[in-house]
């Protein structure tokens, strides 16, 4: 006898709402069984009592942007990198789809943020370009952290409006000396030539220098994307 099923227990109804909960279902070898449990309504009030409250370490990094998929990943290179951004050094992270450049670059702010304890964010280059007019706060606070990583830089666009807002932030935090990590998919040279012929040659030239001050990293290794890791 199917002893989960046969015991039919009375409808259960949410203690906060008073809505009734659905009865929870598992599948074992293809036979679907009904233990006497049910799944949350999901109103307000029982996710406040059963989700676990986010912590200090959680709201850091909220705060610091980065993605939840890419949080709590332990990537080598990711403590000497911050040695060298902490001692001023600006990183220029190039290689091909799927070789966790994305990775690298969240576990640098990670490593920033929750265990040095420094101001760090990270976002795309898309996001930064389309902020300096649409999100204004995040544009000045992109201009002003101590430690900001740029992700898929050449992905913003490569009109003259988005060569010419990036080469605004890139060389207000190379003023301010703020360090910065860069994450692209081209080399630094290709990356100037595709910002010159989209944008304004001599702004693109001006990015490429700074960039030519970068420590560069080369990721290698298969696309991860295409077994299901992280990019």
């Amino acid at each position: 006898m199917d002893i989960a099923n046969a015991i039919t227990p009375p409808p259960i109804e949410c203690p906060y709402c008073g809505r009734p909960l659905k009865r929870t279902s598992v599948i074992v070898d293809g036979v679907e069984y009904h233990p006497t449990c049910w799944a949350s309504c999901g109103c307000a009030e029982s996710r406040r009592v059963w989700e676990k409250p986010p912590t200090r370490a959680d709201k850091a990094l909220d705060r610091a942007r980065v993605p939840s998929l890419f949080r709590g990943m332990a990537h080598p290179d990711a403590p000497r990198l911050a040695d060298a951004m902490e001692e001023g050094e600006w990183v220029y992270v190039q290689g091909s789809y799927g070789t966790r450049k994305t990775e690298l670059a969240c576990c640098i702010v990670e490593e920033l943020v929750s265990i040095r304890h420094a101001h760090a964010m990270f976002s795309t280059a898309a996001e930064l370009v389309k902020a300096r007019i649409d999100a204004p706060e995040l544009w000045n606070r992109a201009r002003c952290v101590d430690f900001l990583a740029i992700d898929d830089l050449g992905k913003e666009g490569t009109s003259e409006y988005s060569v010419a807002a990036m080469w605004e932030l890139v060389d207000a935090r190379y003023s301010a000396s703020k360090a910065t990590v860069f994450t692209a998919n081209y080399s630094r040279g290709d990356l100037l030539g595709l910002y010159a012929r989209h944008g304004e040659a001599k702004t693109a030239e001006a990015i490429a220098s700074r960039l030519q001050l970068c420590r560069c990293i080369t990721t290698t290794g298969e696309d991860v994307r295409q077994r299901g890791g992280a990019r």
